[in-house]
């Protein structure tokens, strides 16, 4: 579920931040330092996808169900829709408020470059794309695109400025900030992705400024230029001299540190160490969820089939639609063994059977003649749920002797045939 997936990420970009800062304090490599904070949060967003239970579990039945739905094309015209009887809950109507809040700031922010791009006059140079803006802007860059202003550079600022912004072309800097822009707007409620992104963002800097002095420029003058650029007008999604990295941190890294190569492959081997803890922490928690008993229907597993047989029906709307498809339905026995949270489209929990619903198109009209299938309805969900909820108990679940409450996921595949 959304609330699962937001937690447990959550969660772990807040220890992931905590050690990031640890790893790296004091790192002169900013570019280790760059990679290391994108892969924690890529880590952090896409962990919980990792299908760690098919690692070490096998739930894969070998007995398949097979249902025919006799009969016309007027069978269960008007089934009732199952509903849970639940509205969104408010915190999830907030977070998707926040989502289109920010998608729309960065969809703006986005607009607006493509606005200053198409409107503005272009021209090729110093292997860049040259856009000159009409406005008072500090020079930027957007992959290998150069966004530059109106003020007037010397030759000396303008040479300085163009080694800084080839380093952020030339490292790839502008897919960091789209792939942290994205995640902010998944994670924007949570302090830490705005952490890694501002940290992430200053590395770029960092990593750009030291580039910068070994280029042989003046270390004043260049402090004296950025100085200056901070003033200029910044646009979303680009603006590098004048973003919001603090001067004060950049020109205290502005020091002449040699980079401990033995420290940096160290660094980079605790990180990949405490992710891997964390998939193998993850896998063992999974695990002790296990039951010892996995719950079972009351009246055996033959009574539970013959049941969900003799209710299920391929609704005629669906039929009509072509619509076909397989669901894989989870649905919770509590540790009273009563059912509740029926969810289409969940294949977290114990896979039970598969059950195959064979139905006819609708009267006077051959499968060969309908267009593609559609994918599985709203109707098809609805009759599983439906289905499910005439099921009688179970038998709960039993871990360490005690009852306690057990997922199992039934795959439904609909089909019609002729």
């Amino acid at each position: 579920m959304m609330e699962a997936y937001l937690v447990k990420s959550g969660l772990s970009l807040a220890m992931l931040y905590v050690i990031y800062l640890l790893i790296t304090y004091n790192e002169s490599n900013h570019q280790l330092n760059r990679f290391l904070g994108l892969a924690f949060v890529l880590f952090s967003a896409g962990w919980v996808f990792i299908p760690i239970n098919e690692l070490f579990m096998n739930y894969e039945p070998n007995e398949t169900f097979n249902v025919l739905i006799k009969g016309a094309h007027d069978l269960q015209t008007n089934f009732p829709a199952a509903q849970s009887g639940e509205t969104m809950p408010i915190y999830l109507i907030i977070y998707w408020i926040g989502v289109v809040f920010f998608a729309l700031r960065s969809l703006t922010g986005a607009v607006a470059l493509l606005y200053q791009y198409l409107k503005s006059a272009k021209y090729h140079r110093w292997g860049f794309t040259v856009v000159a803006l009409n406005k008072d802007v500090s020079p930027f860059t957007f992959f290998n695109i150069l966004f530059i202003g109106n003020q007037p550079l010397s030759d000396e600022k303008r040479d300085v400025m163009l080694v800084h912004e080839q380093i952020h072309r030339d490292q790839f800097h502008s897919l960091d900030t789209l792939i942290l822009e994205a995640l902010t707007i998944v994670f924007w409620f949570n302090p830490f992705i705005w952490l890694f992104r501002r940290g992430i963002k200053a590395e770029h800097e960092y990593q750009a400024d030291a580039e910068v002095l070994k280029r042989g420029i003046n270390k004043l003058d260049y402090q004296r230029l950025l100085f200056e650029a901070k003033t200029g007008v910044s646009i979303q999604l680009g603006n590098y001299l004048s973003n919001k990295t603090s001067l004060s941190k950049r020109f205290n890294q502005m020091t002449d540190k040699k980079i401990n190569i033995r420290m940096s492959y160290t660094r980079v081997g605790v990180s990949l160490i405490i992710m891997a803890t964390m998939l193998f922490v993850s896998a063992c928690t999974e695990m002790s969820n296990q039951v010892d008993v996995q719950a079972e229907y009351e009246e055996g597993i033959s009574a539970m089939y013959q049941s969900i047989s003799n209710n299920i029906r391929y609704p005629k709307s669906a039929r009509n639609e072509n619509s076909v498809g397989q669901l894989y339905v989870s649905f919770t026995v509590n540790d009273k063994g009563e059912i509740e949270d029926i969810i289409p489209e969940k294949t977290d929990g114990y896979m039970l059977s598969e059950v195959v619903v064979v139905g006819y198109p609708p009267e006077g009209q051959a499968i060969s003649t309908v267009q593609k299938p559609a994918e599985t309805s709203e109707e098809l969900k609805a009759e599983a749920i439906r289905t499910l909820e005439l099921l009688g108990n179970f038998t709960p679940a039993q871990k360490d002797g005690k009852a306690v409450s057990s997922v199992l996921v039934l795959p439904i595949k609909f089909k019609l045939v002729d």
